[in-house]
């Protein structure tokens, strides 16, 4: 190689340029993973719990019958503590305190007449009510027959109707943990991933 010969120097290699790509990596850590699931678990468990009022027995006209279905009932129509009070109408639950009427609780849909008869409260968590289902049918010979079901519906409080009774549930409180729960470990996650 003549010393007198310059160098030219090599081409640099191609590259092919690096697509954008449209969404970014999602990069998070198994604990931020187990701490979503969770979330999701509890904020299920508080929809699913987010009524102030579930029903918990349906009696049949032959238990109701029975002398121990009705033993404890009152005939009045407001809660042993003087603040509720049923509308006997159409079955739903009013705030009395005050002397002022605040709907709270409808247990049944509106439009349906003669067919619910509140009975009243066991206990401040507890109220029954009565319920009559006419039955339309026909005998082998053509005739209208008209049967009546009846029975007994008791409904169970499981925290208070106003707008803060959420806070009875521990569901409230598991998903109001968790979310801050979520929101530290993803701020960690970009921090450290």
């Amino acid at each position: 190689m003549d010393s007198n010969e310059t160098q030219t120097p090599a081409a640099p290699a191609q590259t092919t340029p690096r697509k954008r790509r449209w969404l970014p990596r999602l990069r998070f850590s198994l604990r931020t993973l187990i701490i979503f699931v969770l979330l999701v678990g509890s904020a299920g468990g508080l929809w699913w719990r987010w009524e102030p009022w579930y029903l918990n027995a349906a009696l049949s006209e032959e238990i109701s019958a029975h002398p121990a279905a009705s033993l404890s009932l009152r005939d009045r129509l407001t809660a042993p503590d003087s603040v509720r009070a049923i509308l006997y109408e159409d079955g739903s639950l009013w705030n009395v305190r005050n002397h002022e009427l605040q709907p709270l609780y409808r247990f049944f849909p509106m439009g349906k007449p003669n067919t619910i008869i509140p009975r009243g409260f066991i206990d401040d968590d507890t109220v029954v009510f009565a319920w009559i289902q006419w039955k339309i049918t026909t005998d082998k010979d053509g005739n209208r027959v008209d049967a009546v079901d009846t029975g007994y519906r008791v409904y169970s409080r499981r925290r208070p109707e106003y707008w803060w009774g959420i806070a009875w549930l521990p569901e409230f409180w598991m998903t109001l943990v968790f979310s801050v729960g979520l929101f530290w470990s993803v701020w960690r996650d970009r921090r450290s991933l």
